[in-house]
């Protein structure tokens, strides 16, 4: 059975990660294995602990949150609601 491990940014928001599951899901059904044998764990990492061309992906990327899918506010995190098209990004 595949299990597949994503590492993402904390605050990705649920409607992405089902989008995430069920891609990936997909891909392995198209390769002929049952859905049911397919896992995908989703491991969220904080910005602060991300480098992303030698810099924290915090400082780097702290203009663009939006635009890579992350919730920035506390409600927003608790709401688990985003103002970005999550499926832009994915290309979905």
């Amino acid at each position: 059975m595949p299990i597949v491990h994503v590492n993402v940014w904390k605050g990705f928001s649920s409607k992405a990660k089902k989008k995430v599951i069920e891609g990936i899901t997909k891909v392995f059904t198209d390769m002929g294995i049952p859905a049911k044998a397919v896992e995908v764990v989703i491991h969220e990492v904080s910005m602060e602990n991300w480098g992303v061309g030698g810099e924290q992906a915090s400082e780097k990327l702290k203009h663009h949150k939006e635009a890579y899918g992350i919730l920035s506010t506390k409600s927003q995190l608790q709401n688990n609601t985003c103002a970005l098209s999550e499926s832009s990004r994915f290309g979905m």
